[in-house]
């Protein structure tokens, strides 16, 4: 599978591989997984939906993406916010 004319990059995160990738809901979901659980591709391979990596509803769309090293930092919790 090859990338097409109209295709472009929309987002490029940056993360090590025991860093957890949060996804946030506009239903107010939040998803996480480890950055090596998600698939590794090349510059030229096609990728794939979030919708396959995560359980989420098919009316229900990712708003925000978060790096985070720890999930039980509290000192990260308590300077970090995320508003949508």
């Amino acid at each position: 599978m090859a990338t097409r004319k109209e295709d472009y990059l929309e987002h490029l995160f940056v993360g090590t591989n025991h860093q957890y990738m949060m996804f946030f809901t506009q239903k107010g979901k939040v998803f996480w997984m480890r950055v090596y659980e998600i698939p590794e591709g090349t510059k030229v391979s096609k990728g794939r939906a979030l919708q396959n990596l995560i359980n989420i509803e098919n009316d229900d769309k990712v708003k925000a993406f978060l790096v985070t090293q720890d999930l039980k930092d509290t000192e990260y919790i308590n300077s970090h916010y995320v508003i949508m």
